[in-house]
């Protein structure tokens, strides 16, 4: 089994909070473990991926990160080549990229009335001139492919774009293993392709009776895409929860709507949802099972997988008359793990663990941007004490997990240490070391 979802890399931190405020109005539901971070930032990425593998196998092979990809030169692209496959190289997961053409056309300054027609010789030429710019990432090392052919994902696909089927027989003959965007997307026609997929958890029928709903009243309207496989592959998709009820009031009364809530009451009814998509995911045209959740961290609609702060209430609860999400923390990714990959160990915690003779300490899922204190009389005759948030005299391994080997100044004795770690989600761990015992 395998697990595919979306990192957005448009995040600007302070002062702008880029994708976090609109219109001078925070859009984000709850905050984000992290705080509102940069997508430039490696070392939060790092972060970030760590607590992803944690729960979906600790060095990366079960993850594949979907990366929106609009131009060159944009901020994706430059998040993509400056910060994303540095840190993505640490870990044995894969990558591909989800193409938006809506996006892509419109900041461009080309037509960019729905459908997006590429009959149009000049979106026709965009699309050819990307394929040609996109050459450069399918050939990286950890880029998805199947069967050898590279993955790309291509959004709104039928109902968001018009005269399409030239432009794709273009992907398909270059080799691309093009994935549409179709699930609860209207249209009755597909233009040419190798597989399908969703995105988020919203479909057009669910809209037609009401915009607010729980996880399981969603749960059958969205099966029914996992059933019919139209000879294309098929990955089922799903999203732990939707809420953008904060973009819509940062909107312009113009243009916005309603709200749309599609809410978990707990842990429980995303792994009920996890469980449906897993029943439908039959192996594609590699061998493999795959399933596309929703997002890593779009905040402003509450689909993330990364952990928020704690805040309650938990999962939902009514505010203002209204059924709004609450903090999960850790839970999403719990489920995830729990359903999906059970043979993943269960996190307990951050772990510290002596070598032979006290001569290094391992560190096992011990947050990057976690705490470390060193104290005992040994600390001041040691010539390299650990600084764990720049790694200097740290050694990195595959899995989270880092070591440390204590040198002594010279003519000074070992003597005991006491470590103590403090992850991110409050949980510690402490260690006695005693050099040469």
């Amino acid at each position: 089994m395998n697990l595919i979802s979306q990192l957005n890399l448009w995040f600007i931190g302070p002062p702008e909070y880029k994708e976090y405020r609109l219109n001078g109005r925070w859009m984000v539901p709850f905050e984000p473990l992290l705080g509102y971070t940069s997508s430039h930032d490696l070392e939060v990425l790092l972060q970030e991926m760590e607590w992803l593998h944690r729960y979906t196998g600790r060095d990366g092979s079960n993850f594949i990160y979907s990366l929106e990809w609009i131009k060159p030169g944009g901020i994706l692209d430059t998040n993509l080549q400056g910060t994303f496959l540095k840190a993505i190289t640490r870990s044995r997961a894969r990558w591909y990229l989800f193409y938006d053409p809506i996006l892509a056309v419109r900041q461009r300054g080309l037509p960019g009335e729905l459908p997006i027609d590429f009959s149009i010789p000049e979106i026709r030429k965009l699309f050819s001139d990307d394929l040609d710019y996109l050459e450069r990432y399918f050939s990286h090392p950890q880029y998805w492919k199947v069967n050898g052919r590279p993955a790309m994902h291509v959004w709104a696909v039928p109902d968001g774009l018009a005269n399409v089927d030239d432009a794709f027989r273009e992907a398909l003959d270059r080799g691309i293993y093009l994935i549409g965007d179709v699930f609860g997307r209207g249209g009755d026609r597909l233009p040419p392709l190798s597989a399908k997929s969703g995105f988020v958890i919203v479909t057009p029928e669910m809209l037609a009776h009401s915009s607010d709903w729980t996880v399981p009243g969603a749960m059958p309207f969205f099966e029914k895409y996992f059933t019919d496989r139209g000879g294309l592959d098929l990955i089922p998709a799903f999203s732990c929860q939707y809420d953008d009820t904060e973009f819509m009031a940062a909107l312009p009364p113009a243009e916005s709507r309603a709200p749309i809530r599609v809410l978990a009451r707990d842990r429980g009814e995303i792994e009920d949802f996890l469980r449906l998509a897993q029943r439908h995911a039959a192996p594609i045209a590699d061998g493999d099972r795959y399933i596309f959740c929703g997002t890593i961290d779009n905040w402003a609609e509450g689909t993330t997988l990364l952990p928020t702060k704690r805040s309650d209430p938990p999962f939902w609860d009514i505010r203002g008359r209204s059924r709004r999400i609450g903090f999960y923390h850790f839970e999403h990714l719990a489920a995830l793990r729990e359903v999906l990959f059970p043979e993943v160990a269960p996190y307990q915690g951050p772990r510290l663990e002596a070598g032979r003779r006290g001569r290094s300490v391992l560190f096992h899922d011990c947050d990057r941007m976690g705490r470390l204190r060193l104290s005992g009389r040994g600390v001041a005759a040691l010539a390299n004490p650990p600084e764990w948030s720049t790694g200097s005299g740290i050694s990195e391994r595959f899995g989270s997990r880092r070591r440390w080997r204590p040198r002594w100044k010279e003519g000074a004795s070992p003597a005991p240490l006491r470590l103590r770690f403090r992850n991110l989600d409050g949980r510690v761990a402490r260690l006695r070391l005693e050099p040469g015992g």
